[in-house]
Protein backbone atom coordinates (compact mmCIF):
# COMPACT_ATOMS: atom_id res chain seq x y z
CA UNK A 1 0.00 0.00 0.00
CA UNK A 2 2.97 1.90 0.81
CA UNK A 3 4.26 1.54 -2.46
CA UNK A 4 1.04 2.52 -4.62
CA UNK A 5 0.82 5.50 -2.10
CA UNK A 6 3.98 7.18 -3.03
CA UNK A 7 3.64 5.94 -7.00
CA UNK A 8 0.54 8.24 -7.29
CA UNK A 9 2.42 11.23 -5.08
CA UNK A 10 5.16 10.96 -7.61
CA UNK A 11 2.98 10.93 -10.56
CA UNK A 12 0.60 13.54 -9.10
CA UNK A 13 4.09 16.22 -8.58
CA UNK A 14 4.87 15.33 -11.86
CA UNK A 15 2.05 16.30 -13.82
CA UNK A 16 1.46 19.37 -12.07
CA UNK A 17 5.37 19.93 -12.82
CA UNK A 18 4.37 19.43 -16.80
CA UNK A 19 1.04 21.16 -16.01
CA UNK A 20 2.79 24.13 -14.82
CA UNK A 21 5.40 24.30 -17.34
CA UNK A 22 2.69 23.92 -20.32
CA UNK A 23 0.86 27.07 -19.04
CA UNK A 24 4.02 28.98 -18.43
CA UNK A 25 4.77 28.16 -21.75
CA UNK A 26 1.19 28.70 -23.40
CA UNK A 27 1.26 32.37 -21.56
CA UNK A 28 4.61 32.98 -23.21
CA UNK A 29 3.38 32.33 -26.51
CA UNK A 30 0.02 34.04 -26.48
CA UNK A 31 2.20 37.18 -25.18
CA UNK A 32 4.48 37.02 -28.13
CA UNK A 33 1.39 36.39 -30.39
CA UNK A 34 -0.25 39.09 -29.39
CA UNK A 35 3.19 41.79 -29.99
CA UNK A 36 3.68 39.92 -32.78
CA UNK A 37 -0.32 40.36 -34.01
CA UNK A 38 -0.60 43.83 -33.40
CA UNK A 39 1.46 45.39 -35.18
CA UNK A 40 1.61 49.76 -35.84
CA UNK A 41 1.05 51.03 -39.15
CA UNK A 42 3.71 53.39 -39.78
CA UNK A 43 3.86 56.03 -41.93
CA UNK A 44 8.06 56.47 -42.37
CA UNK A 45 10.00 53.10 -42.28
CA UNK A 46 12.42 54.87 -40.02
CA UNK A 47 9.44 54.89 -37.34
CA UNK A 48 9.20 51.32 -37.42
CA UNK A 49 12.96 50.48 -37.39
CA UNK A 50 12.88 53.18 -34.28
CA UNK A 51 10.38 51.24 -32.78
CA UNK A 52 11.86 47.73 -32.69
CA UNK A 53 14.58 49.03 -31.33
CA UNK A 54 13.23 50.29 -28.78
CA UNK A 55 11.21 47.48 -28.17
CA UNK A 56 14.36 45.15 -28.01
CA UNK A 57 15.81 47.90 -26.28
CA UNK A 58 13.43 47.43 -23.13
CA UNK A 59 13.93 44.09 -22.70
CA UNK A 60 17.86 45.02 -22.12
CA UNK A 61 17.13 47.80 -20.23
CA UNK A 62 15.51 45.92 -17.18
CA UNK A 63 19.44 44.18 -16.84
CA UNK A 64 20.74 47.63 -17.12
CA UNK A 65 18.86 48.91 -14.50
CA UNK A 66 20.34 45.98 -12.02
CA UNK A 67 23.66 46.82 -12.81
CA UNK A 68 23.12 50.67 -12.58
CA UNK A 69 21.42 49.81 -9.17
CA UNK A 70 24.05 48.06 -7.83
CA UNK A 71 26.93 50.79 -8.31
CA UNK A 72 24.38 53.58 -6.80
CA UNK A 73 27.17 54.78 -4.00
CA UNK A 74 29.12 55.92 -7.45
CA UNK A 75 26.58 57.32 -9.09
CA UNK A 76 24.88 59.61 -5.80
CA UNK A 77 29.16 60.59 -5.04
CA UNK A 78 28.69 62.13 -9.00
CA UNK A 79 25.34 63.60 -8.27
CA UNK A 80 26.19 65.20 -5.18
CA UNK A 81 29.38 66.67 -6.71
CA UNK A 82 27.90 68.12 -9.36
CA UNK A 83 25.17 69.84 -7.60
CA UNK A 84 27.92 71.12 -5.05
CA UNK A 85 29.88 72.42 -8.40
CA UNK A 86 26.96 74.16 -9.76
CA UNK A 87 25.84 75.68 -6.22
CA UNK A 88 29.29 77.42 -5.32
CA UNK A 89 29.19 78.44 -9.04
CA UNK A 90 26.06 80.24 -8.55
CA UNK A 91 26.99 81.75 -5.25
CA UNK A 92 29.60 83.07 -6.86
CA UNK A 93 27.94 84.88 -9.57
CA UNK A 94 25.35 85.89 -7.14
CA UNK A 95 28.25 87.44 -5.30
CA UNK A 96 29.73 89.32 -8.18
CA UNK A 97 26.33 90.34 -9.73
CA UNK A 98 25.27 91.48 -5.99
CA UNK A 99 28.63 94.25 -5.51
CA UNK A 100 26.55 97.63 -5.99
CA UNK A 101 28.60 100.40 -7.11
CA UNK A 102 29.65 102.91 -5.12
CA UNK A 103 31.05 106.56 -5.17
CA UNK A 104 33.99 105.35 -7.26
CA UNK A 105 31.90 104.38 -10.15
CA UNK A 106 31.17 107.99 -10.64
CA UNK A 107 34.61 109.27 -11.46
CA UNK A 108 35.08 110.70 -14.86
CA UNK A 109 37.75 110.00 -17.18
CA UNK A 110 39.39 111.92 -18.89
CA UNK A 111 37.95 111.23 -22.10
CA UNK A 112 34.56 112.86 -22.92
CA UNK A 113 31.59 110.79 -23.01
CA UNK A 114 30.60 109.58 -26.65
CA UNK A 115 27.65 110.83 -27.21
CA UNK A 116 25.07 109.57 -30.12
CA UNK A 117 23.83 112.12 -32.32
CA UNK A 118 19.60 112.44 -31.92
CA UNK A 119 17.56 111.56 -34.91
CA UNK A 120 15.71 114.34 -36.62
CA UNK A 121 13.16 114.23 -39.01
CA UNK A 122 15.32 115.77 -41.50
CA UNK A 123 18.25 113.18 -40.94
CA UNK A 124 18.77 110.46 -43.76
CA UNK A 125 16.66 107.76 -42.20
CA UNK A 126 12.76 109.41 -42.73
CA UNK A 127 11.71 106.30 -43.89
CA UNK A 128 11.86 104.17 -41.11
CA UNK A 129 14.71 101.95 -41.53
CA UNK A 130 16.44 102.39 -39.14
CA UNK A 131 16.10 102.72 -35.40
CA UNK A 132 16.57 105.99 -33.54
CA UNK A 133 19.24 106.57 -31.77
CA UNK A 134 18.88 107.17 -27.54
CA UNK A 135 19.66 110.70 -27.02
CA UNK A 136 21.34 110.16 -23.65
CA UNK A 137 23.79 107.02 -24.48
CA UNK A 138 25.75 106.37 -21.31
CA UNK A 139 25.93 103.27 -19.00
CA UNK A 140 23.02 102.16 -16.71
CA UNK A 141 22.58 100.79 -13.55
CA UNK A 142 22.48 97.00 -15.82
CA UNK A 143 25.65 97.37 -17.49
CA UNK A 144 28.63 95.44 -17.28
CA UNK A 145 31.81 96.64 -16.71
CA UNK A 146 34.01 94.19 -19.14
CA UNK A 147 37.15 94.79 -16.85
CA UNK A 148 36.19 94.35 -13.69
CA UNK A 149 33.07 92.66 -14.53
CA UNK A 150 30.94 95.09 -11.70
CA UNK A 151 27.54 97.07 -12.88
CA UNK A 152 26.81 100.68 -13.64
CA UNK A 153 30.03 101.55 -15.73
CA UNK A 154 31.63 100.62 -18.81
CA UNK A 155 35.09 99.72 -19.45
CA UNK A 156 36.73 103.05 -19.95
CA UNK A 157 34.90 104.56 -17.07
CA UNK A 158 36.01 102.06 -14.62
CA UNK A 159 37.72 103.12 -11.61
CA UNK A 160 40.03 100.60 -11.45
CA UNK A 161 41.59 101.81 -14.99
CA UNK A 162 41.64 105.43 -13.50
CA UNK A 163 43.19 104.26 -10.56
CA UNK A 164 46.13 102.52 -12.23
CA UNK A 165 46.31 105.60 -15.11
CA UNK A 166 46.86 107.86 -11.44
CA UNK A 167 49.05 105.36 -9.96
CA UNK A 168 51.24 105.45 -12.74
CA UNK A 169 52.01 109.26 -13.15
Amino acid sequence: MDLFKTYLDNKLHSLKRELKEDTANTTDEVVKKIKTEHSYEFKYSGNKAQFDFNRIRSIRGISALKLLTNHDSEDEKKIRYAENRALRAKKFRKQKTSKKPGNSAILKSTEPPCVAPVATATSANVGGNFRAQRSNYGPSATDFCFRCQEQGHWRRNCPKIIKAAHGQQ
